[in-house]
């Protein structure tokens, strides 16, 4: 695993530390287990394409300042939309060719 990967992991940590009883820290101990997972090629990780959460339990995690640095914890990460992105998005403006 490379330095950015393992500072990753541990900036999860601190945070499911601080935020300790919560869902939220649950759900970021369960990302650090699905991470490592994908990690050692276990696994795959689904991650919001446009706002760069990432999928746990139904939910969508966002891993803080430290997302950008993946290291090859990018290569295990799969691309999908998270219902909040999706809700955001316009349909595209409907044709008026062939209707009456």
């Amino acid at each position: 695993m490379e330095n950015h990967d393992e500072d990753v992991l541990a900036h999860l940590l601190r945070r499911a530390e601080e935020t300790a009883g919560t869902r939220e820290s649950k759900l970021l101990q369960d990302l650090t287990v699905i991470l490592q997972a994908a990690a050692a090629g276990h696994t795959m990780v689904l991650r919001c394409a446009w706002c760069e959460r990432f999928e746990v339990e139904g939910e969508w995690v966002s891993l803080g300042a430290e997302e950008v640095k993946l290291g090859k914890l990018a290569d295990a990460v799969t691309h999908g939309i998270c219902i909040d992105c999706f809700r955001g998005i316009e349909p595209p403006p409907r044709s008026s060719h062939g209707e009456d």
